[in-house]
C-alpha cells in the first residue's frame, strides 16, 4: 500500500542521516587522534617558549597553538581532568600505582600522559598513576606511640 510505503522510506530516509552523522563523527575522530600529538607538542613548545625570551616568533607559536586549541575545543575536544581527582576506569588507564598516605585510595596522583574526550566520548585515556595505601601505615595506625603492649 501507499502507505506502507511511505512509512518505509521515511525510515529509510532517518537511517540514512543517522549513518551520515555517524561516519562524520567517526571521521572526525579519526581525525583529531591523528592531531592530538601535533597539539601536544605545540602546547610544550608554547609552555618552553614561554620560559625563555620572547619575540615574534615566540608570539607567532602562541598564537598558533591558541587558535588551534579553540579550533579543537569548538569540535567538542577537551581535556580529561586527572590529578587529584578519583579513578574512573573508563577515563583513566593506570599505569603505576605508589604508596601515599596523605589522599585516599585510587586518588591519581600523577598524569603522564593527557586524556581527551570528543564531544563527552573518551578520545583517549588519561595515562595515570594512583595512590594506594601502604599495609605498614595500617599497622603503624594500630599501635599508638607510647603505648606499651600487655597492660
Amino acid at each position: 500500500s501507499m502507505r506502507r510505503l511511505a512509512a518505509d522510506f521515511d525510515n529509510y530516509k532517518k537511517w540514512t542521516i543517522k549513518e551520515r552523522q555517524t561516519t562524520q563523527r567517526t571521521a572526525a575522530e579519526s581525525l583529531i587522534k591523528k592531531l592530538l600529538d601535533i597539539y601536544e607538542s605545540l602546547e610544550k613548545a608554547t609552555c618552553n617558549l614561554g620560559q625563555t625570551t620572547g619575540g615574534e616568533v615566540a608570539d607567532g607559536i602562541k598564537l598558533i597553538y591558541k587558535e588551534f586549541s579553540r579550533i579543537l575545543k569548538s569540535e567538542g575536544l577537551e581535556t580529561i581532568s586527572s590529578v587529584g581527582v578519583s579513578l574512573d576506569v573508563y577515563k583513566h588507564e593506570v599505569l603505576m600505582r605508589k604508596v601515599n598516605n596523605d589522599v585516599p585510595e585510587n586518588t591519581i596522583i600523577e598524569e603522564i600522559q593527557k586524556g581527551y574526550l570528543l564531544n563527552s566520548f573518551v578520545l583517549r585515556p588519561s595515562k595515570v598513576v594512583v595512590s594506594h595505601k601502604s599495609i605498614h601505615e595500617d599497622v603503624q595506625n594500630q599501635e599508638k606511640p607510647g603505648e606499651e603492649k600487655g597492660g
